[in-house]
């Protein structure tokens, strides 16, 4: 394989934030607000890496079956095909690299919030919800007037707003 090495995550969290994803557990070492933000952006950013090496990997090895047909080495054509089952499973990888890198933005982005130094607190006097997802735990506030765009709070009580605005309509007419 060619190129530079399969760090598609690692760059992308130092392109955006300029921290190395090594950095992350001594800059926020406990796990709670940007300490678990961090420890998923580190795994996240790993997993993106495998992903990355493992689509560069089915891709060279689709070029190769196809440089040598080009040289006129036609022993990669078989019955079944040329690419096989690869084609599909570059497919598929390249589907999982894309969701995975988009899943990276968003914490990469609800990081910056987490630990920008000074956001406005939280209205207070509103309805309050513990909601748990998978690796982090979040509170948030909403209104019937603040549902298309949940807050959820950090440690210290900062606000944190959804990186992607919600588009306005019906919800069966959003675009994509």
């Amino acid at each position: 394989m060619a190129g530079p090495p399969a760090l598609a995550g690692r760059r992308m969290v130092q392109d955006k934030l300029g921290i190395d994803t090594r950095d992350l557990r001594r800059l926020h070492p406990g796990l709670d607000g940007p300490g678990a933000l961090a420890d998923h952006m580190e795994r996240q950013a790993r997993d993106l890496d495998q992903l990355d090496h493992q689509l560069r990997r089915l891709a060279s090895d689709a070029l190769d079956r196809l440089r040598a047909i080009t040289r006129g080495d036609h022993s990669p054509i078989q019955s079944h095909g040329v690419l096989r089952i690869l084609g599909s499973d570059i497919e598929t990888t390249g589907a999982r690299f894309d969701q995975a890198r988009d899943g990276l933005e968003t914490t990469i982005a609800f990081y910056r919030q987490a630990t920008a130094e000074q956001l406005a607190p939280a209205p207070l006097g509103r309805p309050t919800a513990i909601v748990q997802g998978r690796s982090t735990a979040a509170l948030t506030r909403s209104t019937p007037a603040d549902l298309p765009t949940a807050t959820a709070l950090g440690a210290e009580g900062t606000q944190l707003r959804s990186p992607q605005p919600q588009q306005a309509g019906p919800p069966g007419n959003r675009q994509h």
